[in-house]
């Protein structure tokens, strides 16, 4: 196991409080992450079907308020429509710990100020890799920070609605067969142009299988917050038109 570049645990009264409103809500599941280990207070059929789904093993416990100090989230498994109802009971009630979907029926409960943004801010900073040379894709908005740090920004076609909005290029392809399509158009045998207005062009002109045509290309704006694709004359990149 590699070292730890930064490590963030949950505001002991956010965790607290948030543990208070969990309790009303019983047909949900949380799963506390805390010292590499994950805690539960009940092991239901639907919460082994997520662990077993994602390789993770669990320790029922019964209360949670026993598990160790320090926890980095906790991971609430249950009905879509009951999680958005404890969203509204976090927002109102626990407002020191901040909380993202990841999925539809997955709302986790993060230390404030911590996002998958923040930790590829880091990661770049450490290897010294501009965040302006980096391709972010992702589907759900958990992803939505770490999109936005990124010089570029990648939906993937069957992504949550607000992260094809925010980001600068919508795929055509789903789930992990974006990460194809993305390399394939973005990560290889691509020239960059930077002009004096400070817009970087991005040629492909040997490749006939992007949407633009052969030798037409991509303009990129640039800033200290990222890389932002401008319009092509047809319309926006991705599957909605380029």
């Amino acid at each position: 196991m590699g070292n730890w570049l930064e490590y963030h645990t949950l505001d002991p009264d956010g965790l607290r409080a948030a543990l208070e409103v969990l309790r009303e809500f019983p047909d949900v599941r949380p799963h506390v992450f805390a010292q590499e280990r994950v805690y539960v207070d009940r092991l239901d059929p639907q919460s082994r079907a997520y662990l077993e789904r994602d390789g993770i093993t669990a320790e029922e416990v019964g209360d949670l308020d026993t598990v160790p100090q320090d926890p980095v989230k906790v991971w609430v498994v249950g009905n879509p429509e009951r999680l958005l109802s404890l969203e509204g009971e976090l927002a109102r009630r626990a407002p020191k710990v901040r909380w993202v979907f990841s999925e539809r029926d997955f709302l986790e409960l993060l230390p404030w100020g911590v996002s998958k943004g923040t930790a590829l801010r880091t990661v770049c900073a450490v290897l010294g890799v501009p965040l302006r040379e980096v391709v972010a894709v992702g589907d759900n908005p958990n992803d939505l920070e770490m999109l936005q740090a990124a010089g570029l920004g990648v939906a993937v076609a069957d992504a949550h609605p607000a992260v094809r909005e925010a980001a600068g290029y919508v795929s055509r392809a789903p789930g992990g067969e974006a990460l194809v399509e993305v390399a394939e158009r973005f990560l290889t045998s691509v020239e960059y142009v930077e002009t004096p207005a400070g817009e970087v062009l991005a040629t492909r002109p040997n490749r006939s299988d992007w949407r633009l045509a052969p030798g037409q290309e991509v303009r990129l704006r640039f800033d200290e917050a990222g890389a932002y694709p401008l319009p092509a004359p047809e319309g926006r990149l991705g599957a909605e038109g380029a």
